[in-house]
C-alpha cells in the first residue's frame, strides 16, 4: 500500500487534499445545538484522540505525496513548523466562530498528532527510500 501511494502521487496528492479539507471544515463549520456531540466516555474526550488522528494522517499523506522534496532533514523541520501553524490557527480561529472555543487540549492533540505523523513519515521514508524505483 504504501508503496502504492509512493508511486502514485495524484492519488496521494487527492487524499492529502482531501484530508486538509476535512480538517478545515471542522474546525471551522459552525456547530448548531443538534450537531454538538459529547465525546466525553470514563473521563477522557475522545475528540483529543480524533485531533491527533487528524493531524497525523494528514502528516503521513503529505510525506508520501511529496516524498522526493522532503529529501533533505531540514525541509522536515520546515513541515513541521507549517504543520504546528496550521494547527495553531485552526484552533484559534475557532475563538472568531460564535458556536466554538479554542481549547488548549484540542491544541496539544493536534500537535501531538502532527509530531507522530512526522516520527512515522521519517520511518517510511527511510524504510522505502531505495525501494520506489523497483
Amino acid at each position: 500500500m504504501i508503496t502504492y501511494l509512493l508511486r502514485h502521487r495524484s492519488v496521494t496528492a487527492t487524499l492529502f487534499f482531501l484530508a486538509l479539507f476535512a480538517i478545515l471544515w471542522f474546525s471551522f463549520a459552525r456547530l448548531t445545538p443538534g450537531m454538538q456531540v459529547n465525546m466525553k466516555t470514563s473521563g477522557f474526550r475522545i475528540d483529543y484522540l480524533l485531533h491527533a488522528m487528524a493531524y497525523f494522517a494528514l502528516m503521513v499523506l503529505f510525506a508520501l505525496w511529496q516524498h522526493t522534496w522532503l529529501s533533505s532533514n531540514y525541509r522536515w523541520i520546515v513541515v513541521a513548523f507549517i504543520g504546528l501553524l496550521l494547527a495553531s490557527g485552526t484552533e484559534l480561529g475557532q475563538a472568531f466562530i460564535p458556536s466554538r472555543a479554542v481549547n488548549p487540549y484540542d491544541l496539544l492533540a493536534n500537535a501531538g498528532g502532527l509530531m507522530a505523523g512526522v516520527c512515522m513519515s521519517l520511518i517510511i521514508s527511510r524504510r522505502h527510500k531505495y525501494n520506489i524505483n523497483n
